[in-house]
């Protein structure tokens, strides 16, 4: 049956003049498919009489109906396009182009996609994470460096609040492998058996799920110990649209579908390694006629950032020195991708630009060869994988690092910072002579750098402690933050009251002896009452005051909850300190009052006390055993023991233990 169909029918796309006597004005979004977070993620690059337009509205059943009447079989349906594709019998095709509401009938382009190269990988050795840091990255530890982006894991960037899509051949053992299942998958939808089981399942070649199942895992991993993702705190709404049989077959229709789905559901950054050249000429590729490339276009209309793969063809393709790229890459207004290995030079596969039309590609590269990914046959095993499939991700998720850390920014900034800070690689060749250049770009991702240059940076979620010290409880909230510039003066501020206040308290986050970490504390009435929430303001001394968390949204100021580690189960648990610090006093100066912060490496007697620059003893604040970790004193009335008013000036804190002396300057002004 399937043969005699084949053979009497083709796979067509049927596009419409209009979409019927239909109105966008009055239309429900919701009714469209489309969500409030879609809206208000294209509030931020259309005016808001535009947030919806004719192309949100449906293709017309009626039209959809009388195709079927002709004996046509709908296999998807575009709004996009104002088109459907499917199986045209060859005795009704004439009579479809005949229908006067029909514009145009063309081929579904169907192709098979070239193998991901097969890359002898050197042998690497086991790899930890930063000095002291919870997060150990094994193996995805050089990938992670070579994007620059540890830095921002650091500060605590991580990708919270950003949905991002993927398009892929399904994900296998998502919901059960080591790497995967701690990923907060939104949303999940098989366009090939129209399901919601985007695992390899009934009908599917033995192949099917293991590409996808690898990429995600270079996206959002996290496995601590052997695997973490670019951007392992970020959302991710998972699209099978690609076909695995003996060799890799995709249609086009399906990934259109894929697209409009994940721009309905409101994601922020699409990540695709699918892209493909067999049915187009290199003159096809302008950034206006592909199929999928139209596509893309409409995606940066509406305020979506595609990460796509510039493909495996390789550098040169004869006669002349014409781009190798692949559709949709050669798309404006996206960030195509090209791959090197992970210390700088283009790998010999990583498709080059320019466009037909002169456009330069890729936007950047990133490490494509050697990358530590999931297997997704089983549930904990990994492999070293090579490909632009795999330099993809790894920048889709530097994207999303940068707009978790800037969420107020749009595709077309979170872009531009990606190409005005790259690494730029020297060969001492006419490849790399003058940036940007067809093979790489504007060069490799610097995440770090990226994130800066729109701004201060800090972390996603404050961490919050307790402390009970001589009976009072206070809460210490703390952020790391990082500037490209000096701060503003006040700044940063943490505004902060009961859930069941109306009125916010400001105080200064003041900086700490730990490198980019600030804090403050909140004086609570025992340990139970942990019911505040807050926010943060930012601003350097030549940029806007920022608030995080945007708009009227808060931070819940509780204990542990809002750690960025306690969104992850254990082994990811802070590491208690090797040896006694002192952080600088908050405030400094000081008027009334002034906090202390010392950290300790056991539970142990020790002696925290104020001296006056003559070296004598003015006030003890804290003798006693201490706990381990985080221990908080303050001294609230800057009196000495007596009960003496201190004078202003110059006085020196001591934190006598069993392991030394540590002490810290602090100046009194009345």
């Amino acid at each position: 049956m399937w043969r005699l169909e084949a053979q009497t029918s083709e796979r067509l796309w049927i596009v419409f003049r209009n979409k019927g006597a239909v109105s966008i004005a009055g239309a429900d979004p919701r009714s469209l498919g489309i969500s409030d977070r879609a809206l208000q993620r294209r509030a931020k690059v259309l005016p808001a009489d535009r947030l919806l337009t004719d192309i949100d509205l449906p293709v017309s059943e009626s039209y959809i109906h009388e195709a079927t009447l002709l004996g046509v079989r709908v296999r998807s349906v575009s709004r996009w396009l104002n088109a459907v594709s499917a199986d045209v019998p060859a005795a009704s095709l004439a009579s479809i182009r005949s229908l006067p509401f029909v514009r145009e009938v063309r081929p579904v382009m169907t192709m098979r996609r070239k193998p991901e190269p097969m890359i002898s990988t050197p042998a690497f050795r086991s790899l930890d994470g930063t000095s002291g840091a919870a997060v150990s990255y094994g193996f995805s530890l050089t990938q992670i460096r070579s994007l620059n982006v540890l830095p921002l894991h650091d500060l605590g960037v991580i990708g919270q609040g950003v949905l991002v899509g993927m398009l892929d051949d399904g994900y296998n053992n998502y919901r059960v492998h080591a790497a995967l299942k701690n990923i907060r998958v939104v949303a999940a939808y098989d366009f090939i058996q129209r399901d919601s089981s985007v695992s390899i399942g009934p009908g599917d070649s033995v192949e099917q799920g293991y590409h996808g199942a690898a990429t995600l895992s270079t996206l959002a991993g996290y496995h601590n110990g052997s695997l973490i993702g670019t951007a392992y705190g970020a959302s991710v709404a998972l699209g099978k649209t690609e076909v695995v049989p003996t060799e890799t077959r995709f249609e086009e229709d399906l990934y259109v579908e894929g697209l409009e789905w994940l721009e309905g559901l409101g994601v922020d950054i699409i990540s695709t390694s699918l892209g493909y050249i067999d049915w187009y000429s290199y003159d096809s590729l302008d950034g206006m006629t592909a199929t999928t490339t139209k596509a893309a276009r409409t995606l940066a209309s509406r305020g979506v950032l595609l990460v796509t793969a510039m493909g495996n063809e390789g550098n040169f393709r004869a006669p002349g020195l014409t781009g190798t790229l692949i559709a949709p890459a050669d798309a404006d207004s996206i960030i195509s991708v090209g791959a090197t290995l992970s210390d700088g030079p283009l790998t010999s596969y990583s498709s080059t630009g320019p466009t037909f039309d002169g456009r330069m590609k890729p936007e950047v590269v990133a490490q494509g060869t050697g990358v530590y990914a999931a297997n997704g046959a089983t549930v904990a095993s990994y492999y070293f994988g090579s490909g632009t499939s795999f330099a993809t991700p790894l920048t889709a998720g530097a994207a999303a690092l940068i707009l978790s850390a800037h969420p107020e920014a749009t595709p077309m900034q979170i872009r531009a910072a990606l190409m005005n800070t790259t690494t730029r690689y020297y060969d001492g060749t006419w490849k790399t002579a003058m940036y940007p250049n067809p093979f790489y770009g504007w060069g490799m991702v610097n995440a770090y750098a990226a994130a800066l240059s729109l701004g201060p940076v800090m972390s996603n979620t404050p961490l919050v402690g307790y402390f009970v010290i001589q009976g009072d409880t206070t809460l210490y909230v703390s952020i790391r933050m990082a500037s490209a510039t000096p701060l503003a003066s006040g700044q940063p501020q943490l505004f902060y009251r009961r859930r069941t206040d109306s009125v916010f308290t400001s105080v200064q986050l003041a900086p700490q002896s730990s490198p980019q970490l600030y804090a403050a504390s909140i004086p609570v009435m025992g340990e139970a009452d942990t019911s505040f929430e807050g926010y943060v303001t930012i601003a350097a001394e030549s940029g806007p005051v920022l608030r995080r968390p945007t708009g009227t949204a808060l931070f819940a100021l509780s204990p542990s909850s809002d750690s960025v580690l306690s969104l992850f189960p254990p082994p990811a648990l802070p590491k208690g300190p090797s040896a006694y610090v002192l952080d600088a006093n908050y405030p400094n100066p000081f008027n009334a009052g002034t906090n202390f912060i010392f950290h300790a490496p056991a539970p142990e007697y020790v002696e925290l006390a104020v001296f006056n620059v003559l070296g004598e003893r003015v006030r003890t604040l804290f003798s006693g055993k201490c706990r381990l970790g985080d221990n908080l004193v303050t001294w609230s009335d800057a009196r000495d023991d007596a009960g003496q008013s201190l004078p202003s000036g110059v006085y020196f804190s001591r934190l006598s233990t069993p392991r030394g002396i540590k002490a810290g300057r602090l100046l009194l002004l009345k």
